[in-house]
Order: structure tokens, then sequence, then C-alpha cells
């Protein structure tokens, strides 16, 4: 099945059944507030950019600017996989972030691999 749109419809730090962003009690992000900052930088660079992804259960989607782009991937399979990017023009990656079990937006080097459940942002210039 395919999916047009998603919507987010609360953003409050309360105890909620819609309020998914952050903790009530801890007053710190869920994992999912870090999938809207990745968004955001997509966003903010306005130029969509075609991505093949060919892994099922593995998703992309990438942006650019007139200086800098930046790719998101998601692997929602049950193991690790090996991704390759391949960027225009030899730009390279200056930044990654991941979410996975154990780390939560942590900064780290980019390797092929990427873990089960995880979320990969690549910065590129």
């Amino acid at each position: 099945t395919s999916l047009g749109s998603s919507m987010f419809y609360d953003a409050r730090c309360a105890v909620s059944d819609y309020a998914g962003m952050f903790h009530p009690m801890e007053r710190k992000p869920y994992p999912a507030y870090y999938g809207f900052i990745a968004f955001s930088e997509l966003y903010r660079r306005k130029n969509q950019v075609d991505v093949q992804m060919n892994i099922p259960g593995v998703y992309s989607c990438a942006a650019k600017d007139d200086s800098t782009g930046c790719i998101v991937i998601a692997n929602t399979t049950d193991e690790s996989v090996e991704v390759f990017t391949e960027v225009l023009g030899g730009k390279v990656a200056t930044k990654c972030m991941k979410i996975c079990e154990g780390c939560i937006w942590e900064e780290c080097e980019f390797s092929n691999e990427l873990p089960k459940h995880s979320v990969v942002y690549i910065e590129f210039s």
C-alpha cells in the first residue's frame, strides 16, 4: 500500500494519546521529534532530488539548494542493510546523524551499513 500524506496533530508536551513528540514527565523529546528536524532540513533546501532505493523496507528522500544537500534514509526492517550513496558533482558527506537502538539523534560517521529500525540523516556540501 502507498501513503499519500501523513499528519501529526499534537506537538504538546502532555499526557495524551496524540502527543507523541515529547515525554510528558521527563520533558525530553521522543525519537519522532528528530524526524521532524530531518524533514525540516529537507524542506529548507527547497529542491527535491530523485533517489533510487531498491531495498524492500528501506525508504529515502533527498533535497538540495545551491550549495548543500541532504538525504534521509529509514530502515524499517528487522535486519541491518547495506546501502550505497552516490552524490552528483563530487560532493562529500559533512554531517551524519542517526536514530537507532541505543542512540537518539547522535552524530556519527556514515558507513554503508544501516542498522535495523533506524533513520540516518546525511548532509552534503
